[in-house]
């Protein structure tokens, strides 16, 4: 399987563009490939890792252990990123990589507008799908027990360490690097969408699938803007503290005004500013992403033309994208995971 046209110097315009076809679609399959595979291991090292506990241990012992939340997200997590993350960049390595062509400084006044906006579009994605699942639940008749993000159980300093910190890291090194890096050549634009959807659809649940594809498509520009990975990552960092520390604050704060009975105490009357405060500087912050996003056009935030290297014709680009098994594949394994919380299968 090539991944590379060669001797394109020899080559006639017609016979180039049918070989960038077949090579586009290698490439594409590949990544998506990588992406399921990804997946795939990351399950079987979890369990691998859960089967030593219970040989190590016993199934009394093991079991007991996967309950205490500091041995369960740990194993869990650097299994999955230990493991998975490194083969899925060995089995694309033979994609070839170029960096943006772009190296445009994103100032400190952008990068503030672009935290802004994304803090908006998350919350404007979680609100269409705080609608839109109950609607498709109630027509489906499926009512579901779990939680769409899973991490609830997971105490704040793990919490912290891993959906704020390693998390973003890893996400941003495969969906933006690793994707627009390999697939920028074909369209820088179609590369940006590839990587959002995909960002979206790995998250496996619609809730999550909206609000993350909105924030990858921010995140893609940005990154395709810049060529500065270390800023995404900064980025995706300070959106999942944001999306995370107020609902904590403002939960704790409501606690202990319920909870306490010293109304006249120092902590009380910061749990009162607390429960005051953070949801009026959420709800400000939400508000000023809306205007900035609003007047984007009118002050250029995302005004740059996206190029393409390569000399295929879109609606072909397209076709590769979605007519390769690699792709197909992918949808059908993200497709079922997110039907699976919509649908009563059994």
């Amino acid at each position: 399987m090539k991944f590379e046209v060669e001797n394109i110097n020899e080559l006639d315009e017609l016979t180039l563009k049918r070989k960038e076809g077949r090579v586009a679609k290698n490439c594409y399959s590949r990544i998506f490939w990588g992406l399921v595979l990804y997946s795939l291991i990351a399950g079987v090292a979890v369990f691998i890792a859960e089967a030593v506990l219970y040989f190590k241990l016993g199934p009394d012992g093991a079991s007991a252990a996967l309950e205490n939340p500091y041995i369960y997200w740990p194993l869990t997590m650097l299994s999955m990123y230990l493991v998975s993350f490194p083969l899925f960049l060995l089995y694309i390595r033979r994609v070839p990589a170029r960096v943006p062509f772009r190296d445009v400084k994103i100032g400190a006044g952008e990068f503030t507008k672009l935290f802004f906006v994304s803090v908006a579009v998350m919350q404007i994605g979680n609100v269409i799908a705080n609608i839109l699942v109950p609607l498709i639940r109630s027509y489906t008749g499926y009512q579901s027990t779990s939680s769409e993000g899973g991490l609830e159980s997971m105490p704040l300093p793990l919490l912290i360490l891993f959906a704020v910190i390693i998390a973003p890291i890893i996400e941003e090194l495969i969906f933006r690097k690793a994707i627009i890096d390999r697939l920028g050549k074909y369209g820088e634009g179609m590369a940006v969408a590839i990587s959002a959807i995909a960002f979206g659809l790995f998250h496996g649940n619609l809730t999550q699938m909206i609000y993350t594809t909105l924030f990858g498509f921010v995140l893609g520009n940005m990154y395709l803007k810049s060529g500065n990975i270390k800023l995404t990552i900064l980025m995706h960092m300070l959106v999942n503290l944001f999306g995370t520390l107020p609902s904590i604050l403002i939960a704790n704060a409501t606690d202990y005004l319920l909870a306490s009975p010293d109304t006249a105490s120092r902590e009380y009357l910061i749990a009162i500013i607390l429960a005051v405060a953070v949801p009026i500087f959420f709800f400000t912050c939400i508000g000023i992403g809306i205007v900035t996003l609003f007047r984007a056009k009118k002050t250029g935030l995302f005004d740059y033309y996206y190029q393409t290297e390569s000399n295929i014709s879109f609606l072909s680009r397209l076709r590769c994208v979605l007519l390769n098994p690699g792709a197909i594949c992918f949808i059908l394994l993200y497709g079922f995971s997110i039907i699976s919380t919509l649908v009563p299968l059994g």
